[in-house]
């Protein structure tokens, strides 16, 4: 079975997925990819390109063939909904044609994921990334989260995607979505 968790920066996505490795929850898990390429190039996450977005799509598409073959409960954060909420924002003239490419996933029909709700005030406050320019990332992402249900419809993937709200804390967030996936996929 495969997952996703989305949500905006700063919502715990990494936190939560380390958490459910280190507890067995899962057996497989993907870490957001364009953070790690963000991490990798030093580059600026509001100025890609188009050529860009199609790379990181073909990544994930590539991760996703390892994923539909691994047994148990595979988990990844960010993942389609995510990355196509980054380009609504910053590349809005690639939406179709990235939607389209992502719709080729083996995993599309079948994944199921949560999405964290997380405030601009939380952002500001848990920013670790961006604590030199907290006012521009508090802005960026709380655009891209803002996209990420448009993403959840045009992906067909909102009626199998749960809202967890993240303002009770990281601990209580990260036993809501234990609780989600061994409701899904154990109970």
């Amino acid at each position: 079975m495969f997952m996703f968790i989305c949500g905006p920066h700063a919502s715990g996505k990494t936190s939560i997925l380390r958490a459910l490795e280190r507890d067995n929850i899962i057996t497989g898990c993907g870490y957001e990819i364009g953070k790690e390429i963000f991490y990798r190039d030093k580059g600026q996450p509001d100025a890609r390109d188009e050529d860009f977005e199609v790379a990181l799509t073909r990544m994930e598409l590539e991760r996703d063939m390892k994923f539909a073959k691994m047994p148990g409960v595979s988990v990844s954060e960010t993942w389609h909904p995510g990355n196509l909420a980054y380009v609504a924002v910053r590349n809005p003239k690639s939406f179709k044609r990235l939607s389209a490419i992502m719709r080729t996933s083996p995993l599309i029909e079948t994944a199921w994921g949560i999405k964290l709700l997380t405030t601009p005030e939380q952002m500001h406050e848990r920013t670790k990334t961006f604590s030199g320019n907290k006012s521009w990332a508090v802005d960026f992402h709380s655009r891209v989260g803002d996209k990420i249900d448009d993403c959840l419809y045009e992906l067909g993937l909102m009626a199998r995607t749960v809202t967890v709200d993240t303002s009770g804390g990281l601990e209580r967030t990260i036993r809501l979505v234990k609780e989600v996936i061994i409701d899904r996929c154990m109970g």
